[in-house]
């Protein structure tokens, strides 16, 4: 059998719980998000009468884009997992910056 290591799009966060964009997809999928969220909320303003109005014609999009950027940060990032330790997570930064950099260096090569 053969394996294939998918390059990742998201990585785990090195303190707390969630992902971070580390490729050029995943800062493109953040992007999109970040901009339809806004787009709605240009869109729907000149409409809204009430809080509640606004809030369900928010939700209407927010919950479906939301579910969408997890499935992409969890299809293609690492597993997350909780870190609390604030000395384990700057060692984990240190580790995934000295990869990040080595992997560099080999697609420059």
């Amino acid at each position: 059998m053969t394996e294939t290591k998918e390059k990742l799009w998201f990585r785990a966060k090195s303190f707390g719980w969630g992902w971070v964009p580390i490729s050029w997809q995943g800062w493109l999928v953040t992007i999109v998000y970040i901009l339809i969220l806004v787009w709605t909320v240009v869109r729907i303003d000149p409409k809204v009468h009430s809080a509640s109005d606004f809030l369900i014609n928010y939700a209407i999009v927010f919950i479906p884009a939301t579910l969408i950027l997890l499935y992409f940060c969890y299809t293609k990032g690492e597993k997350p997992k909780w870190r609390w330790n604030i000395r384990k997570a700057i060692e984990l930064e240190r580790e995934y910056r000295k990869k990040s950099n080595q992997e560099q260096r080999k697609d420059n090569n």
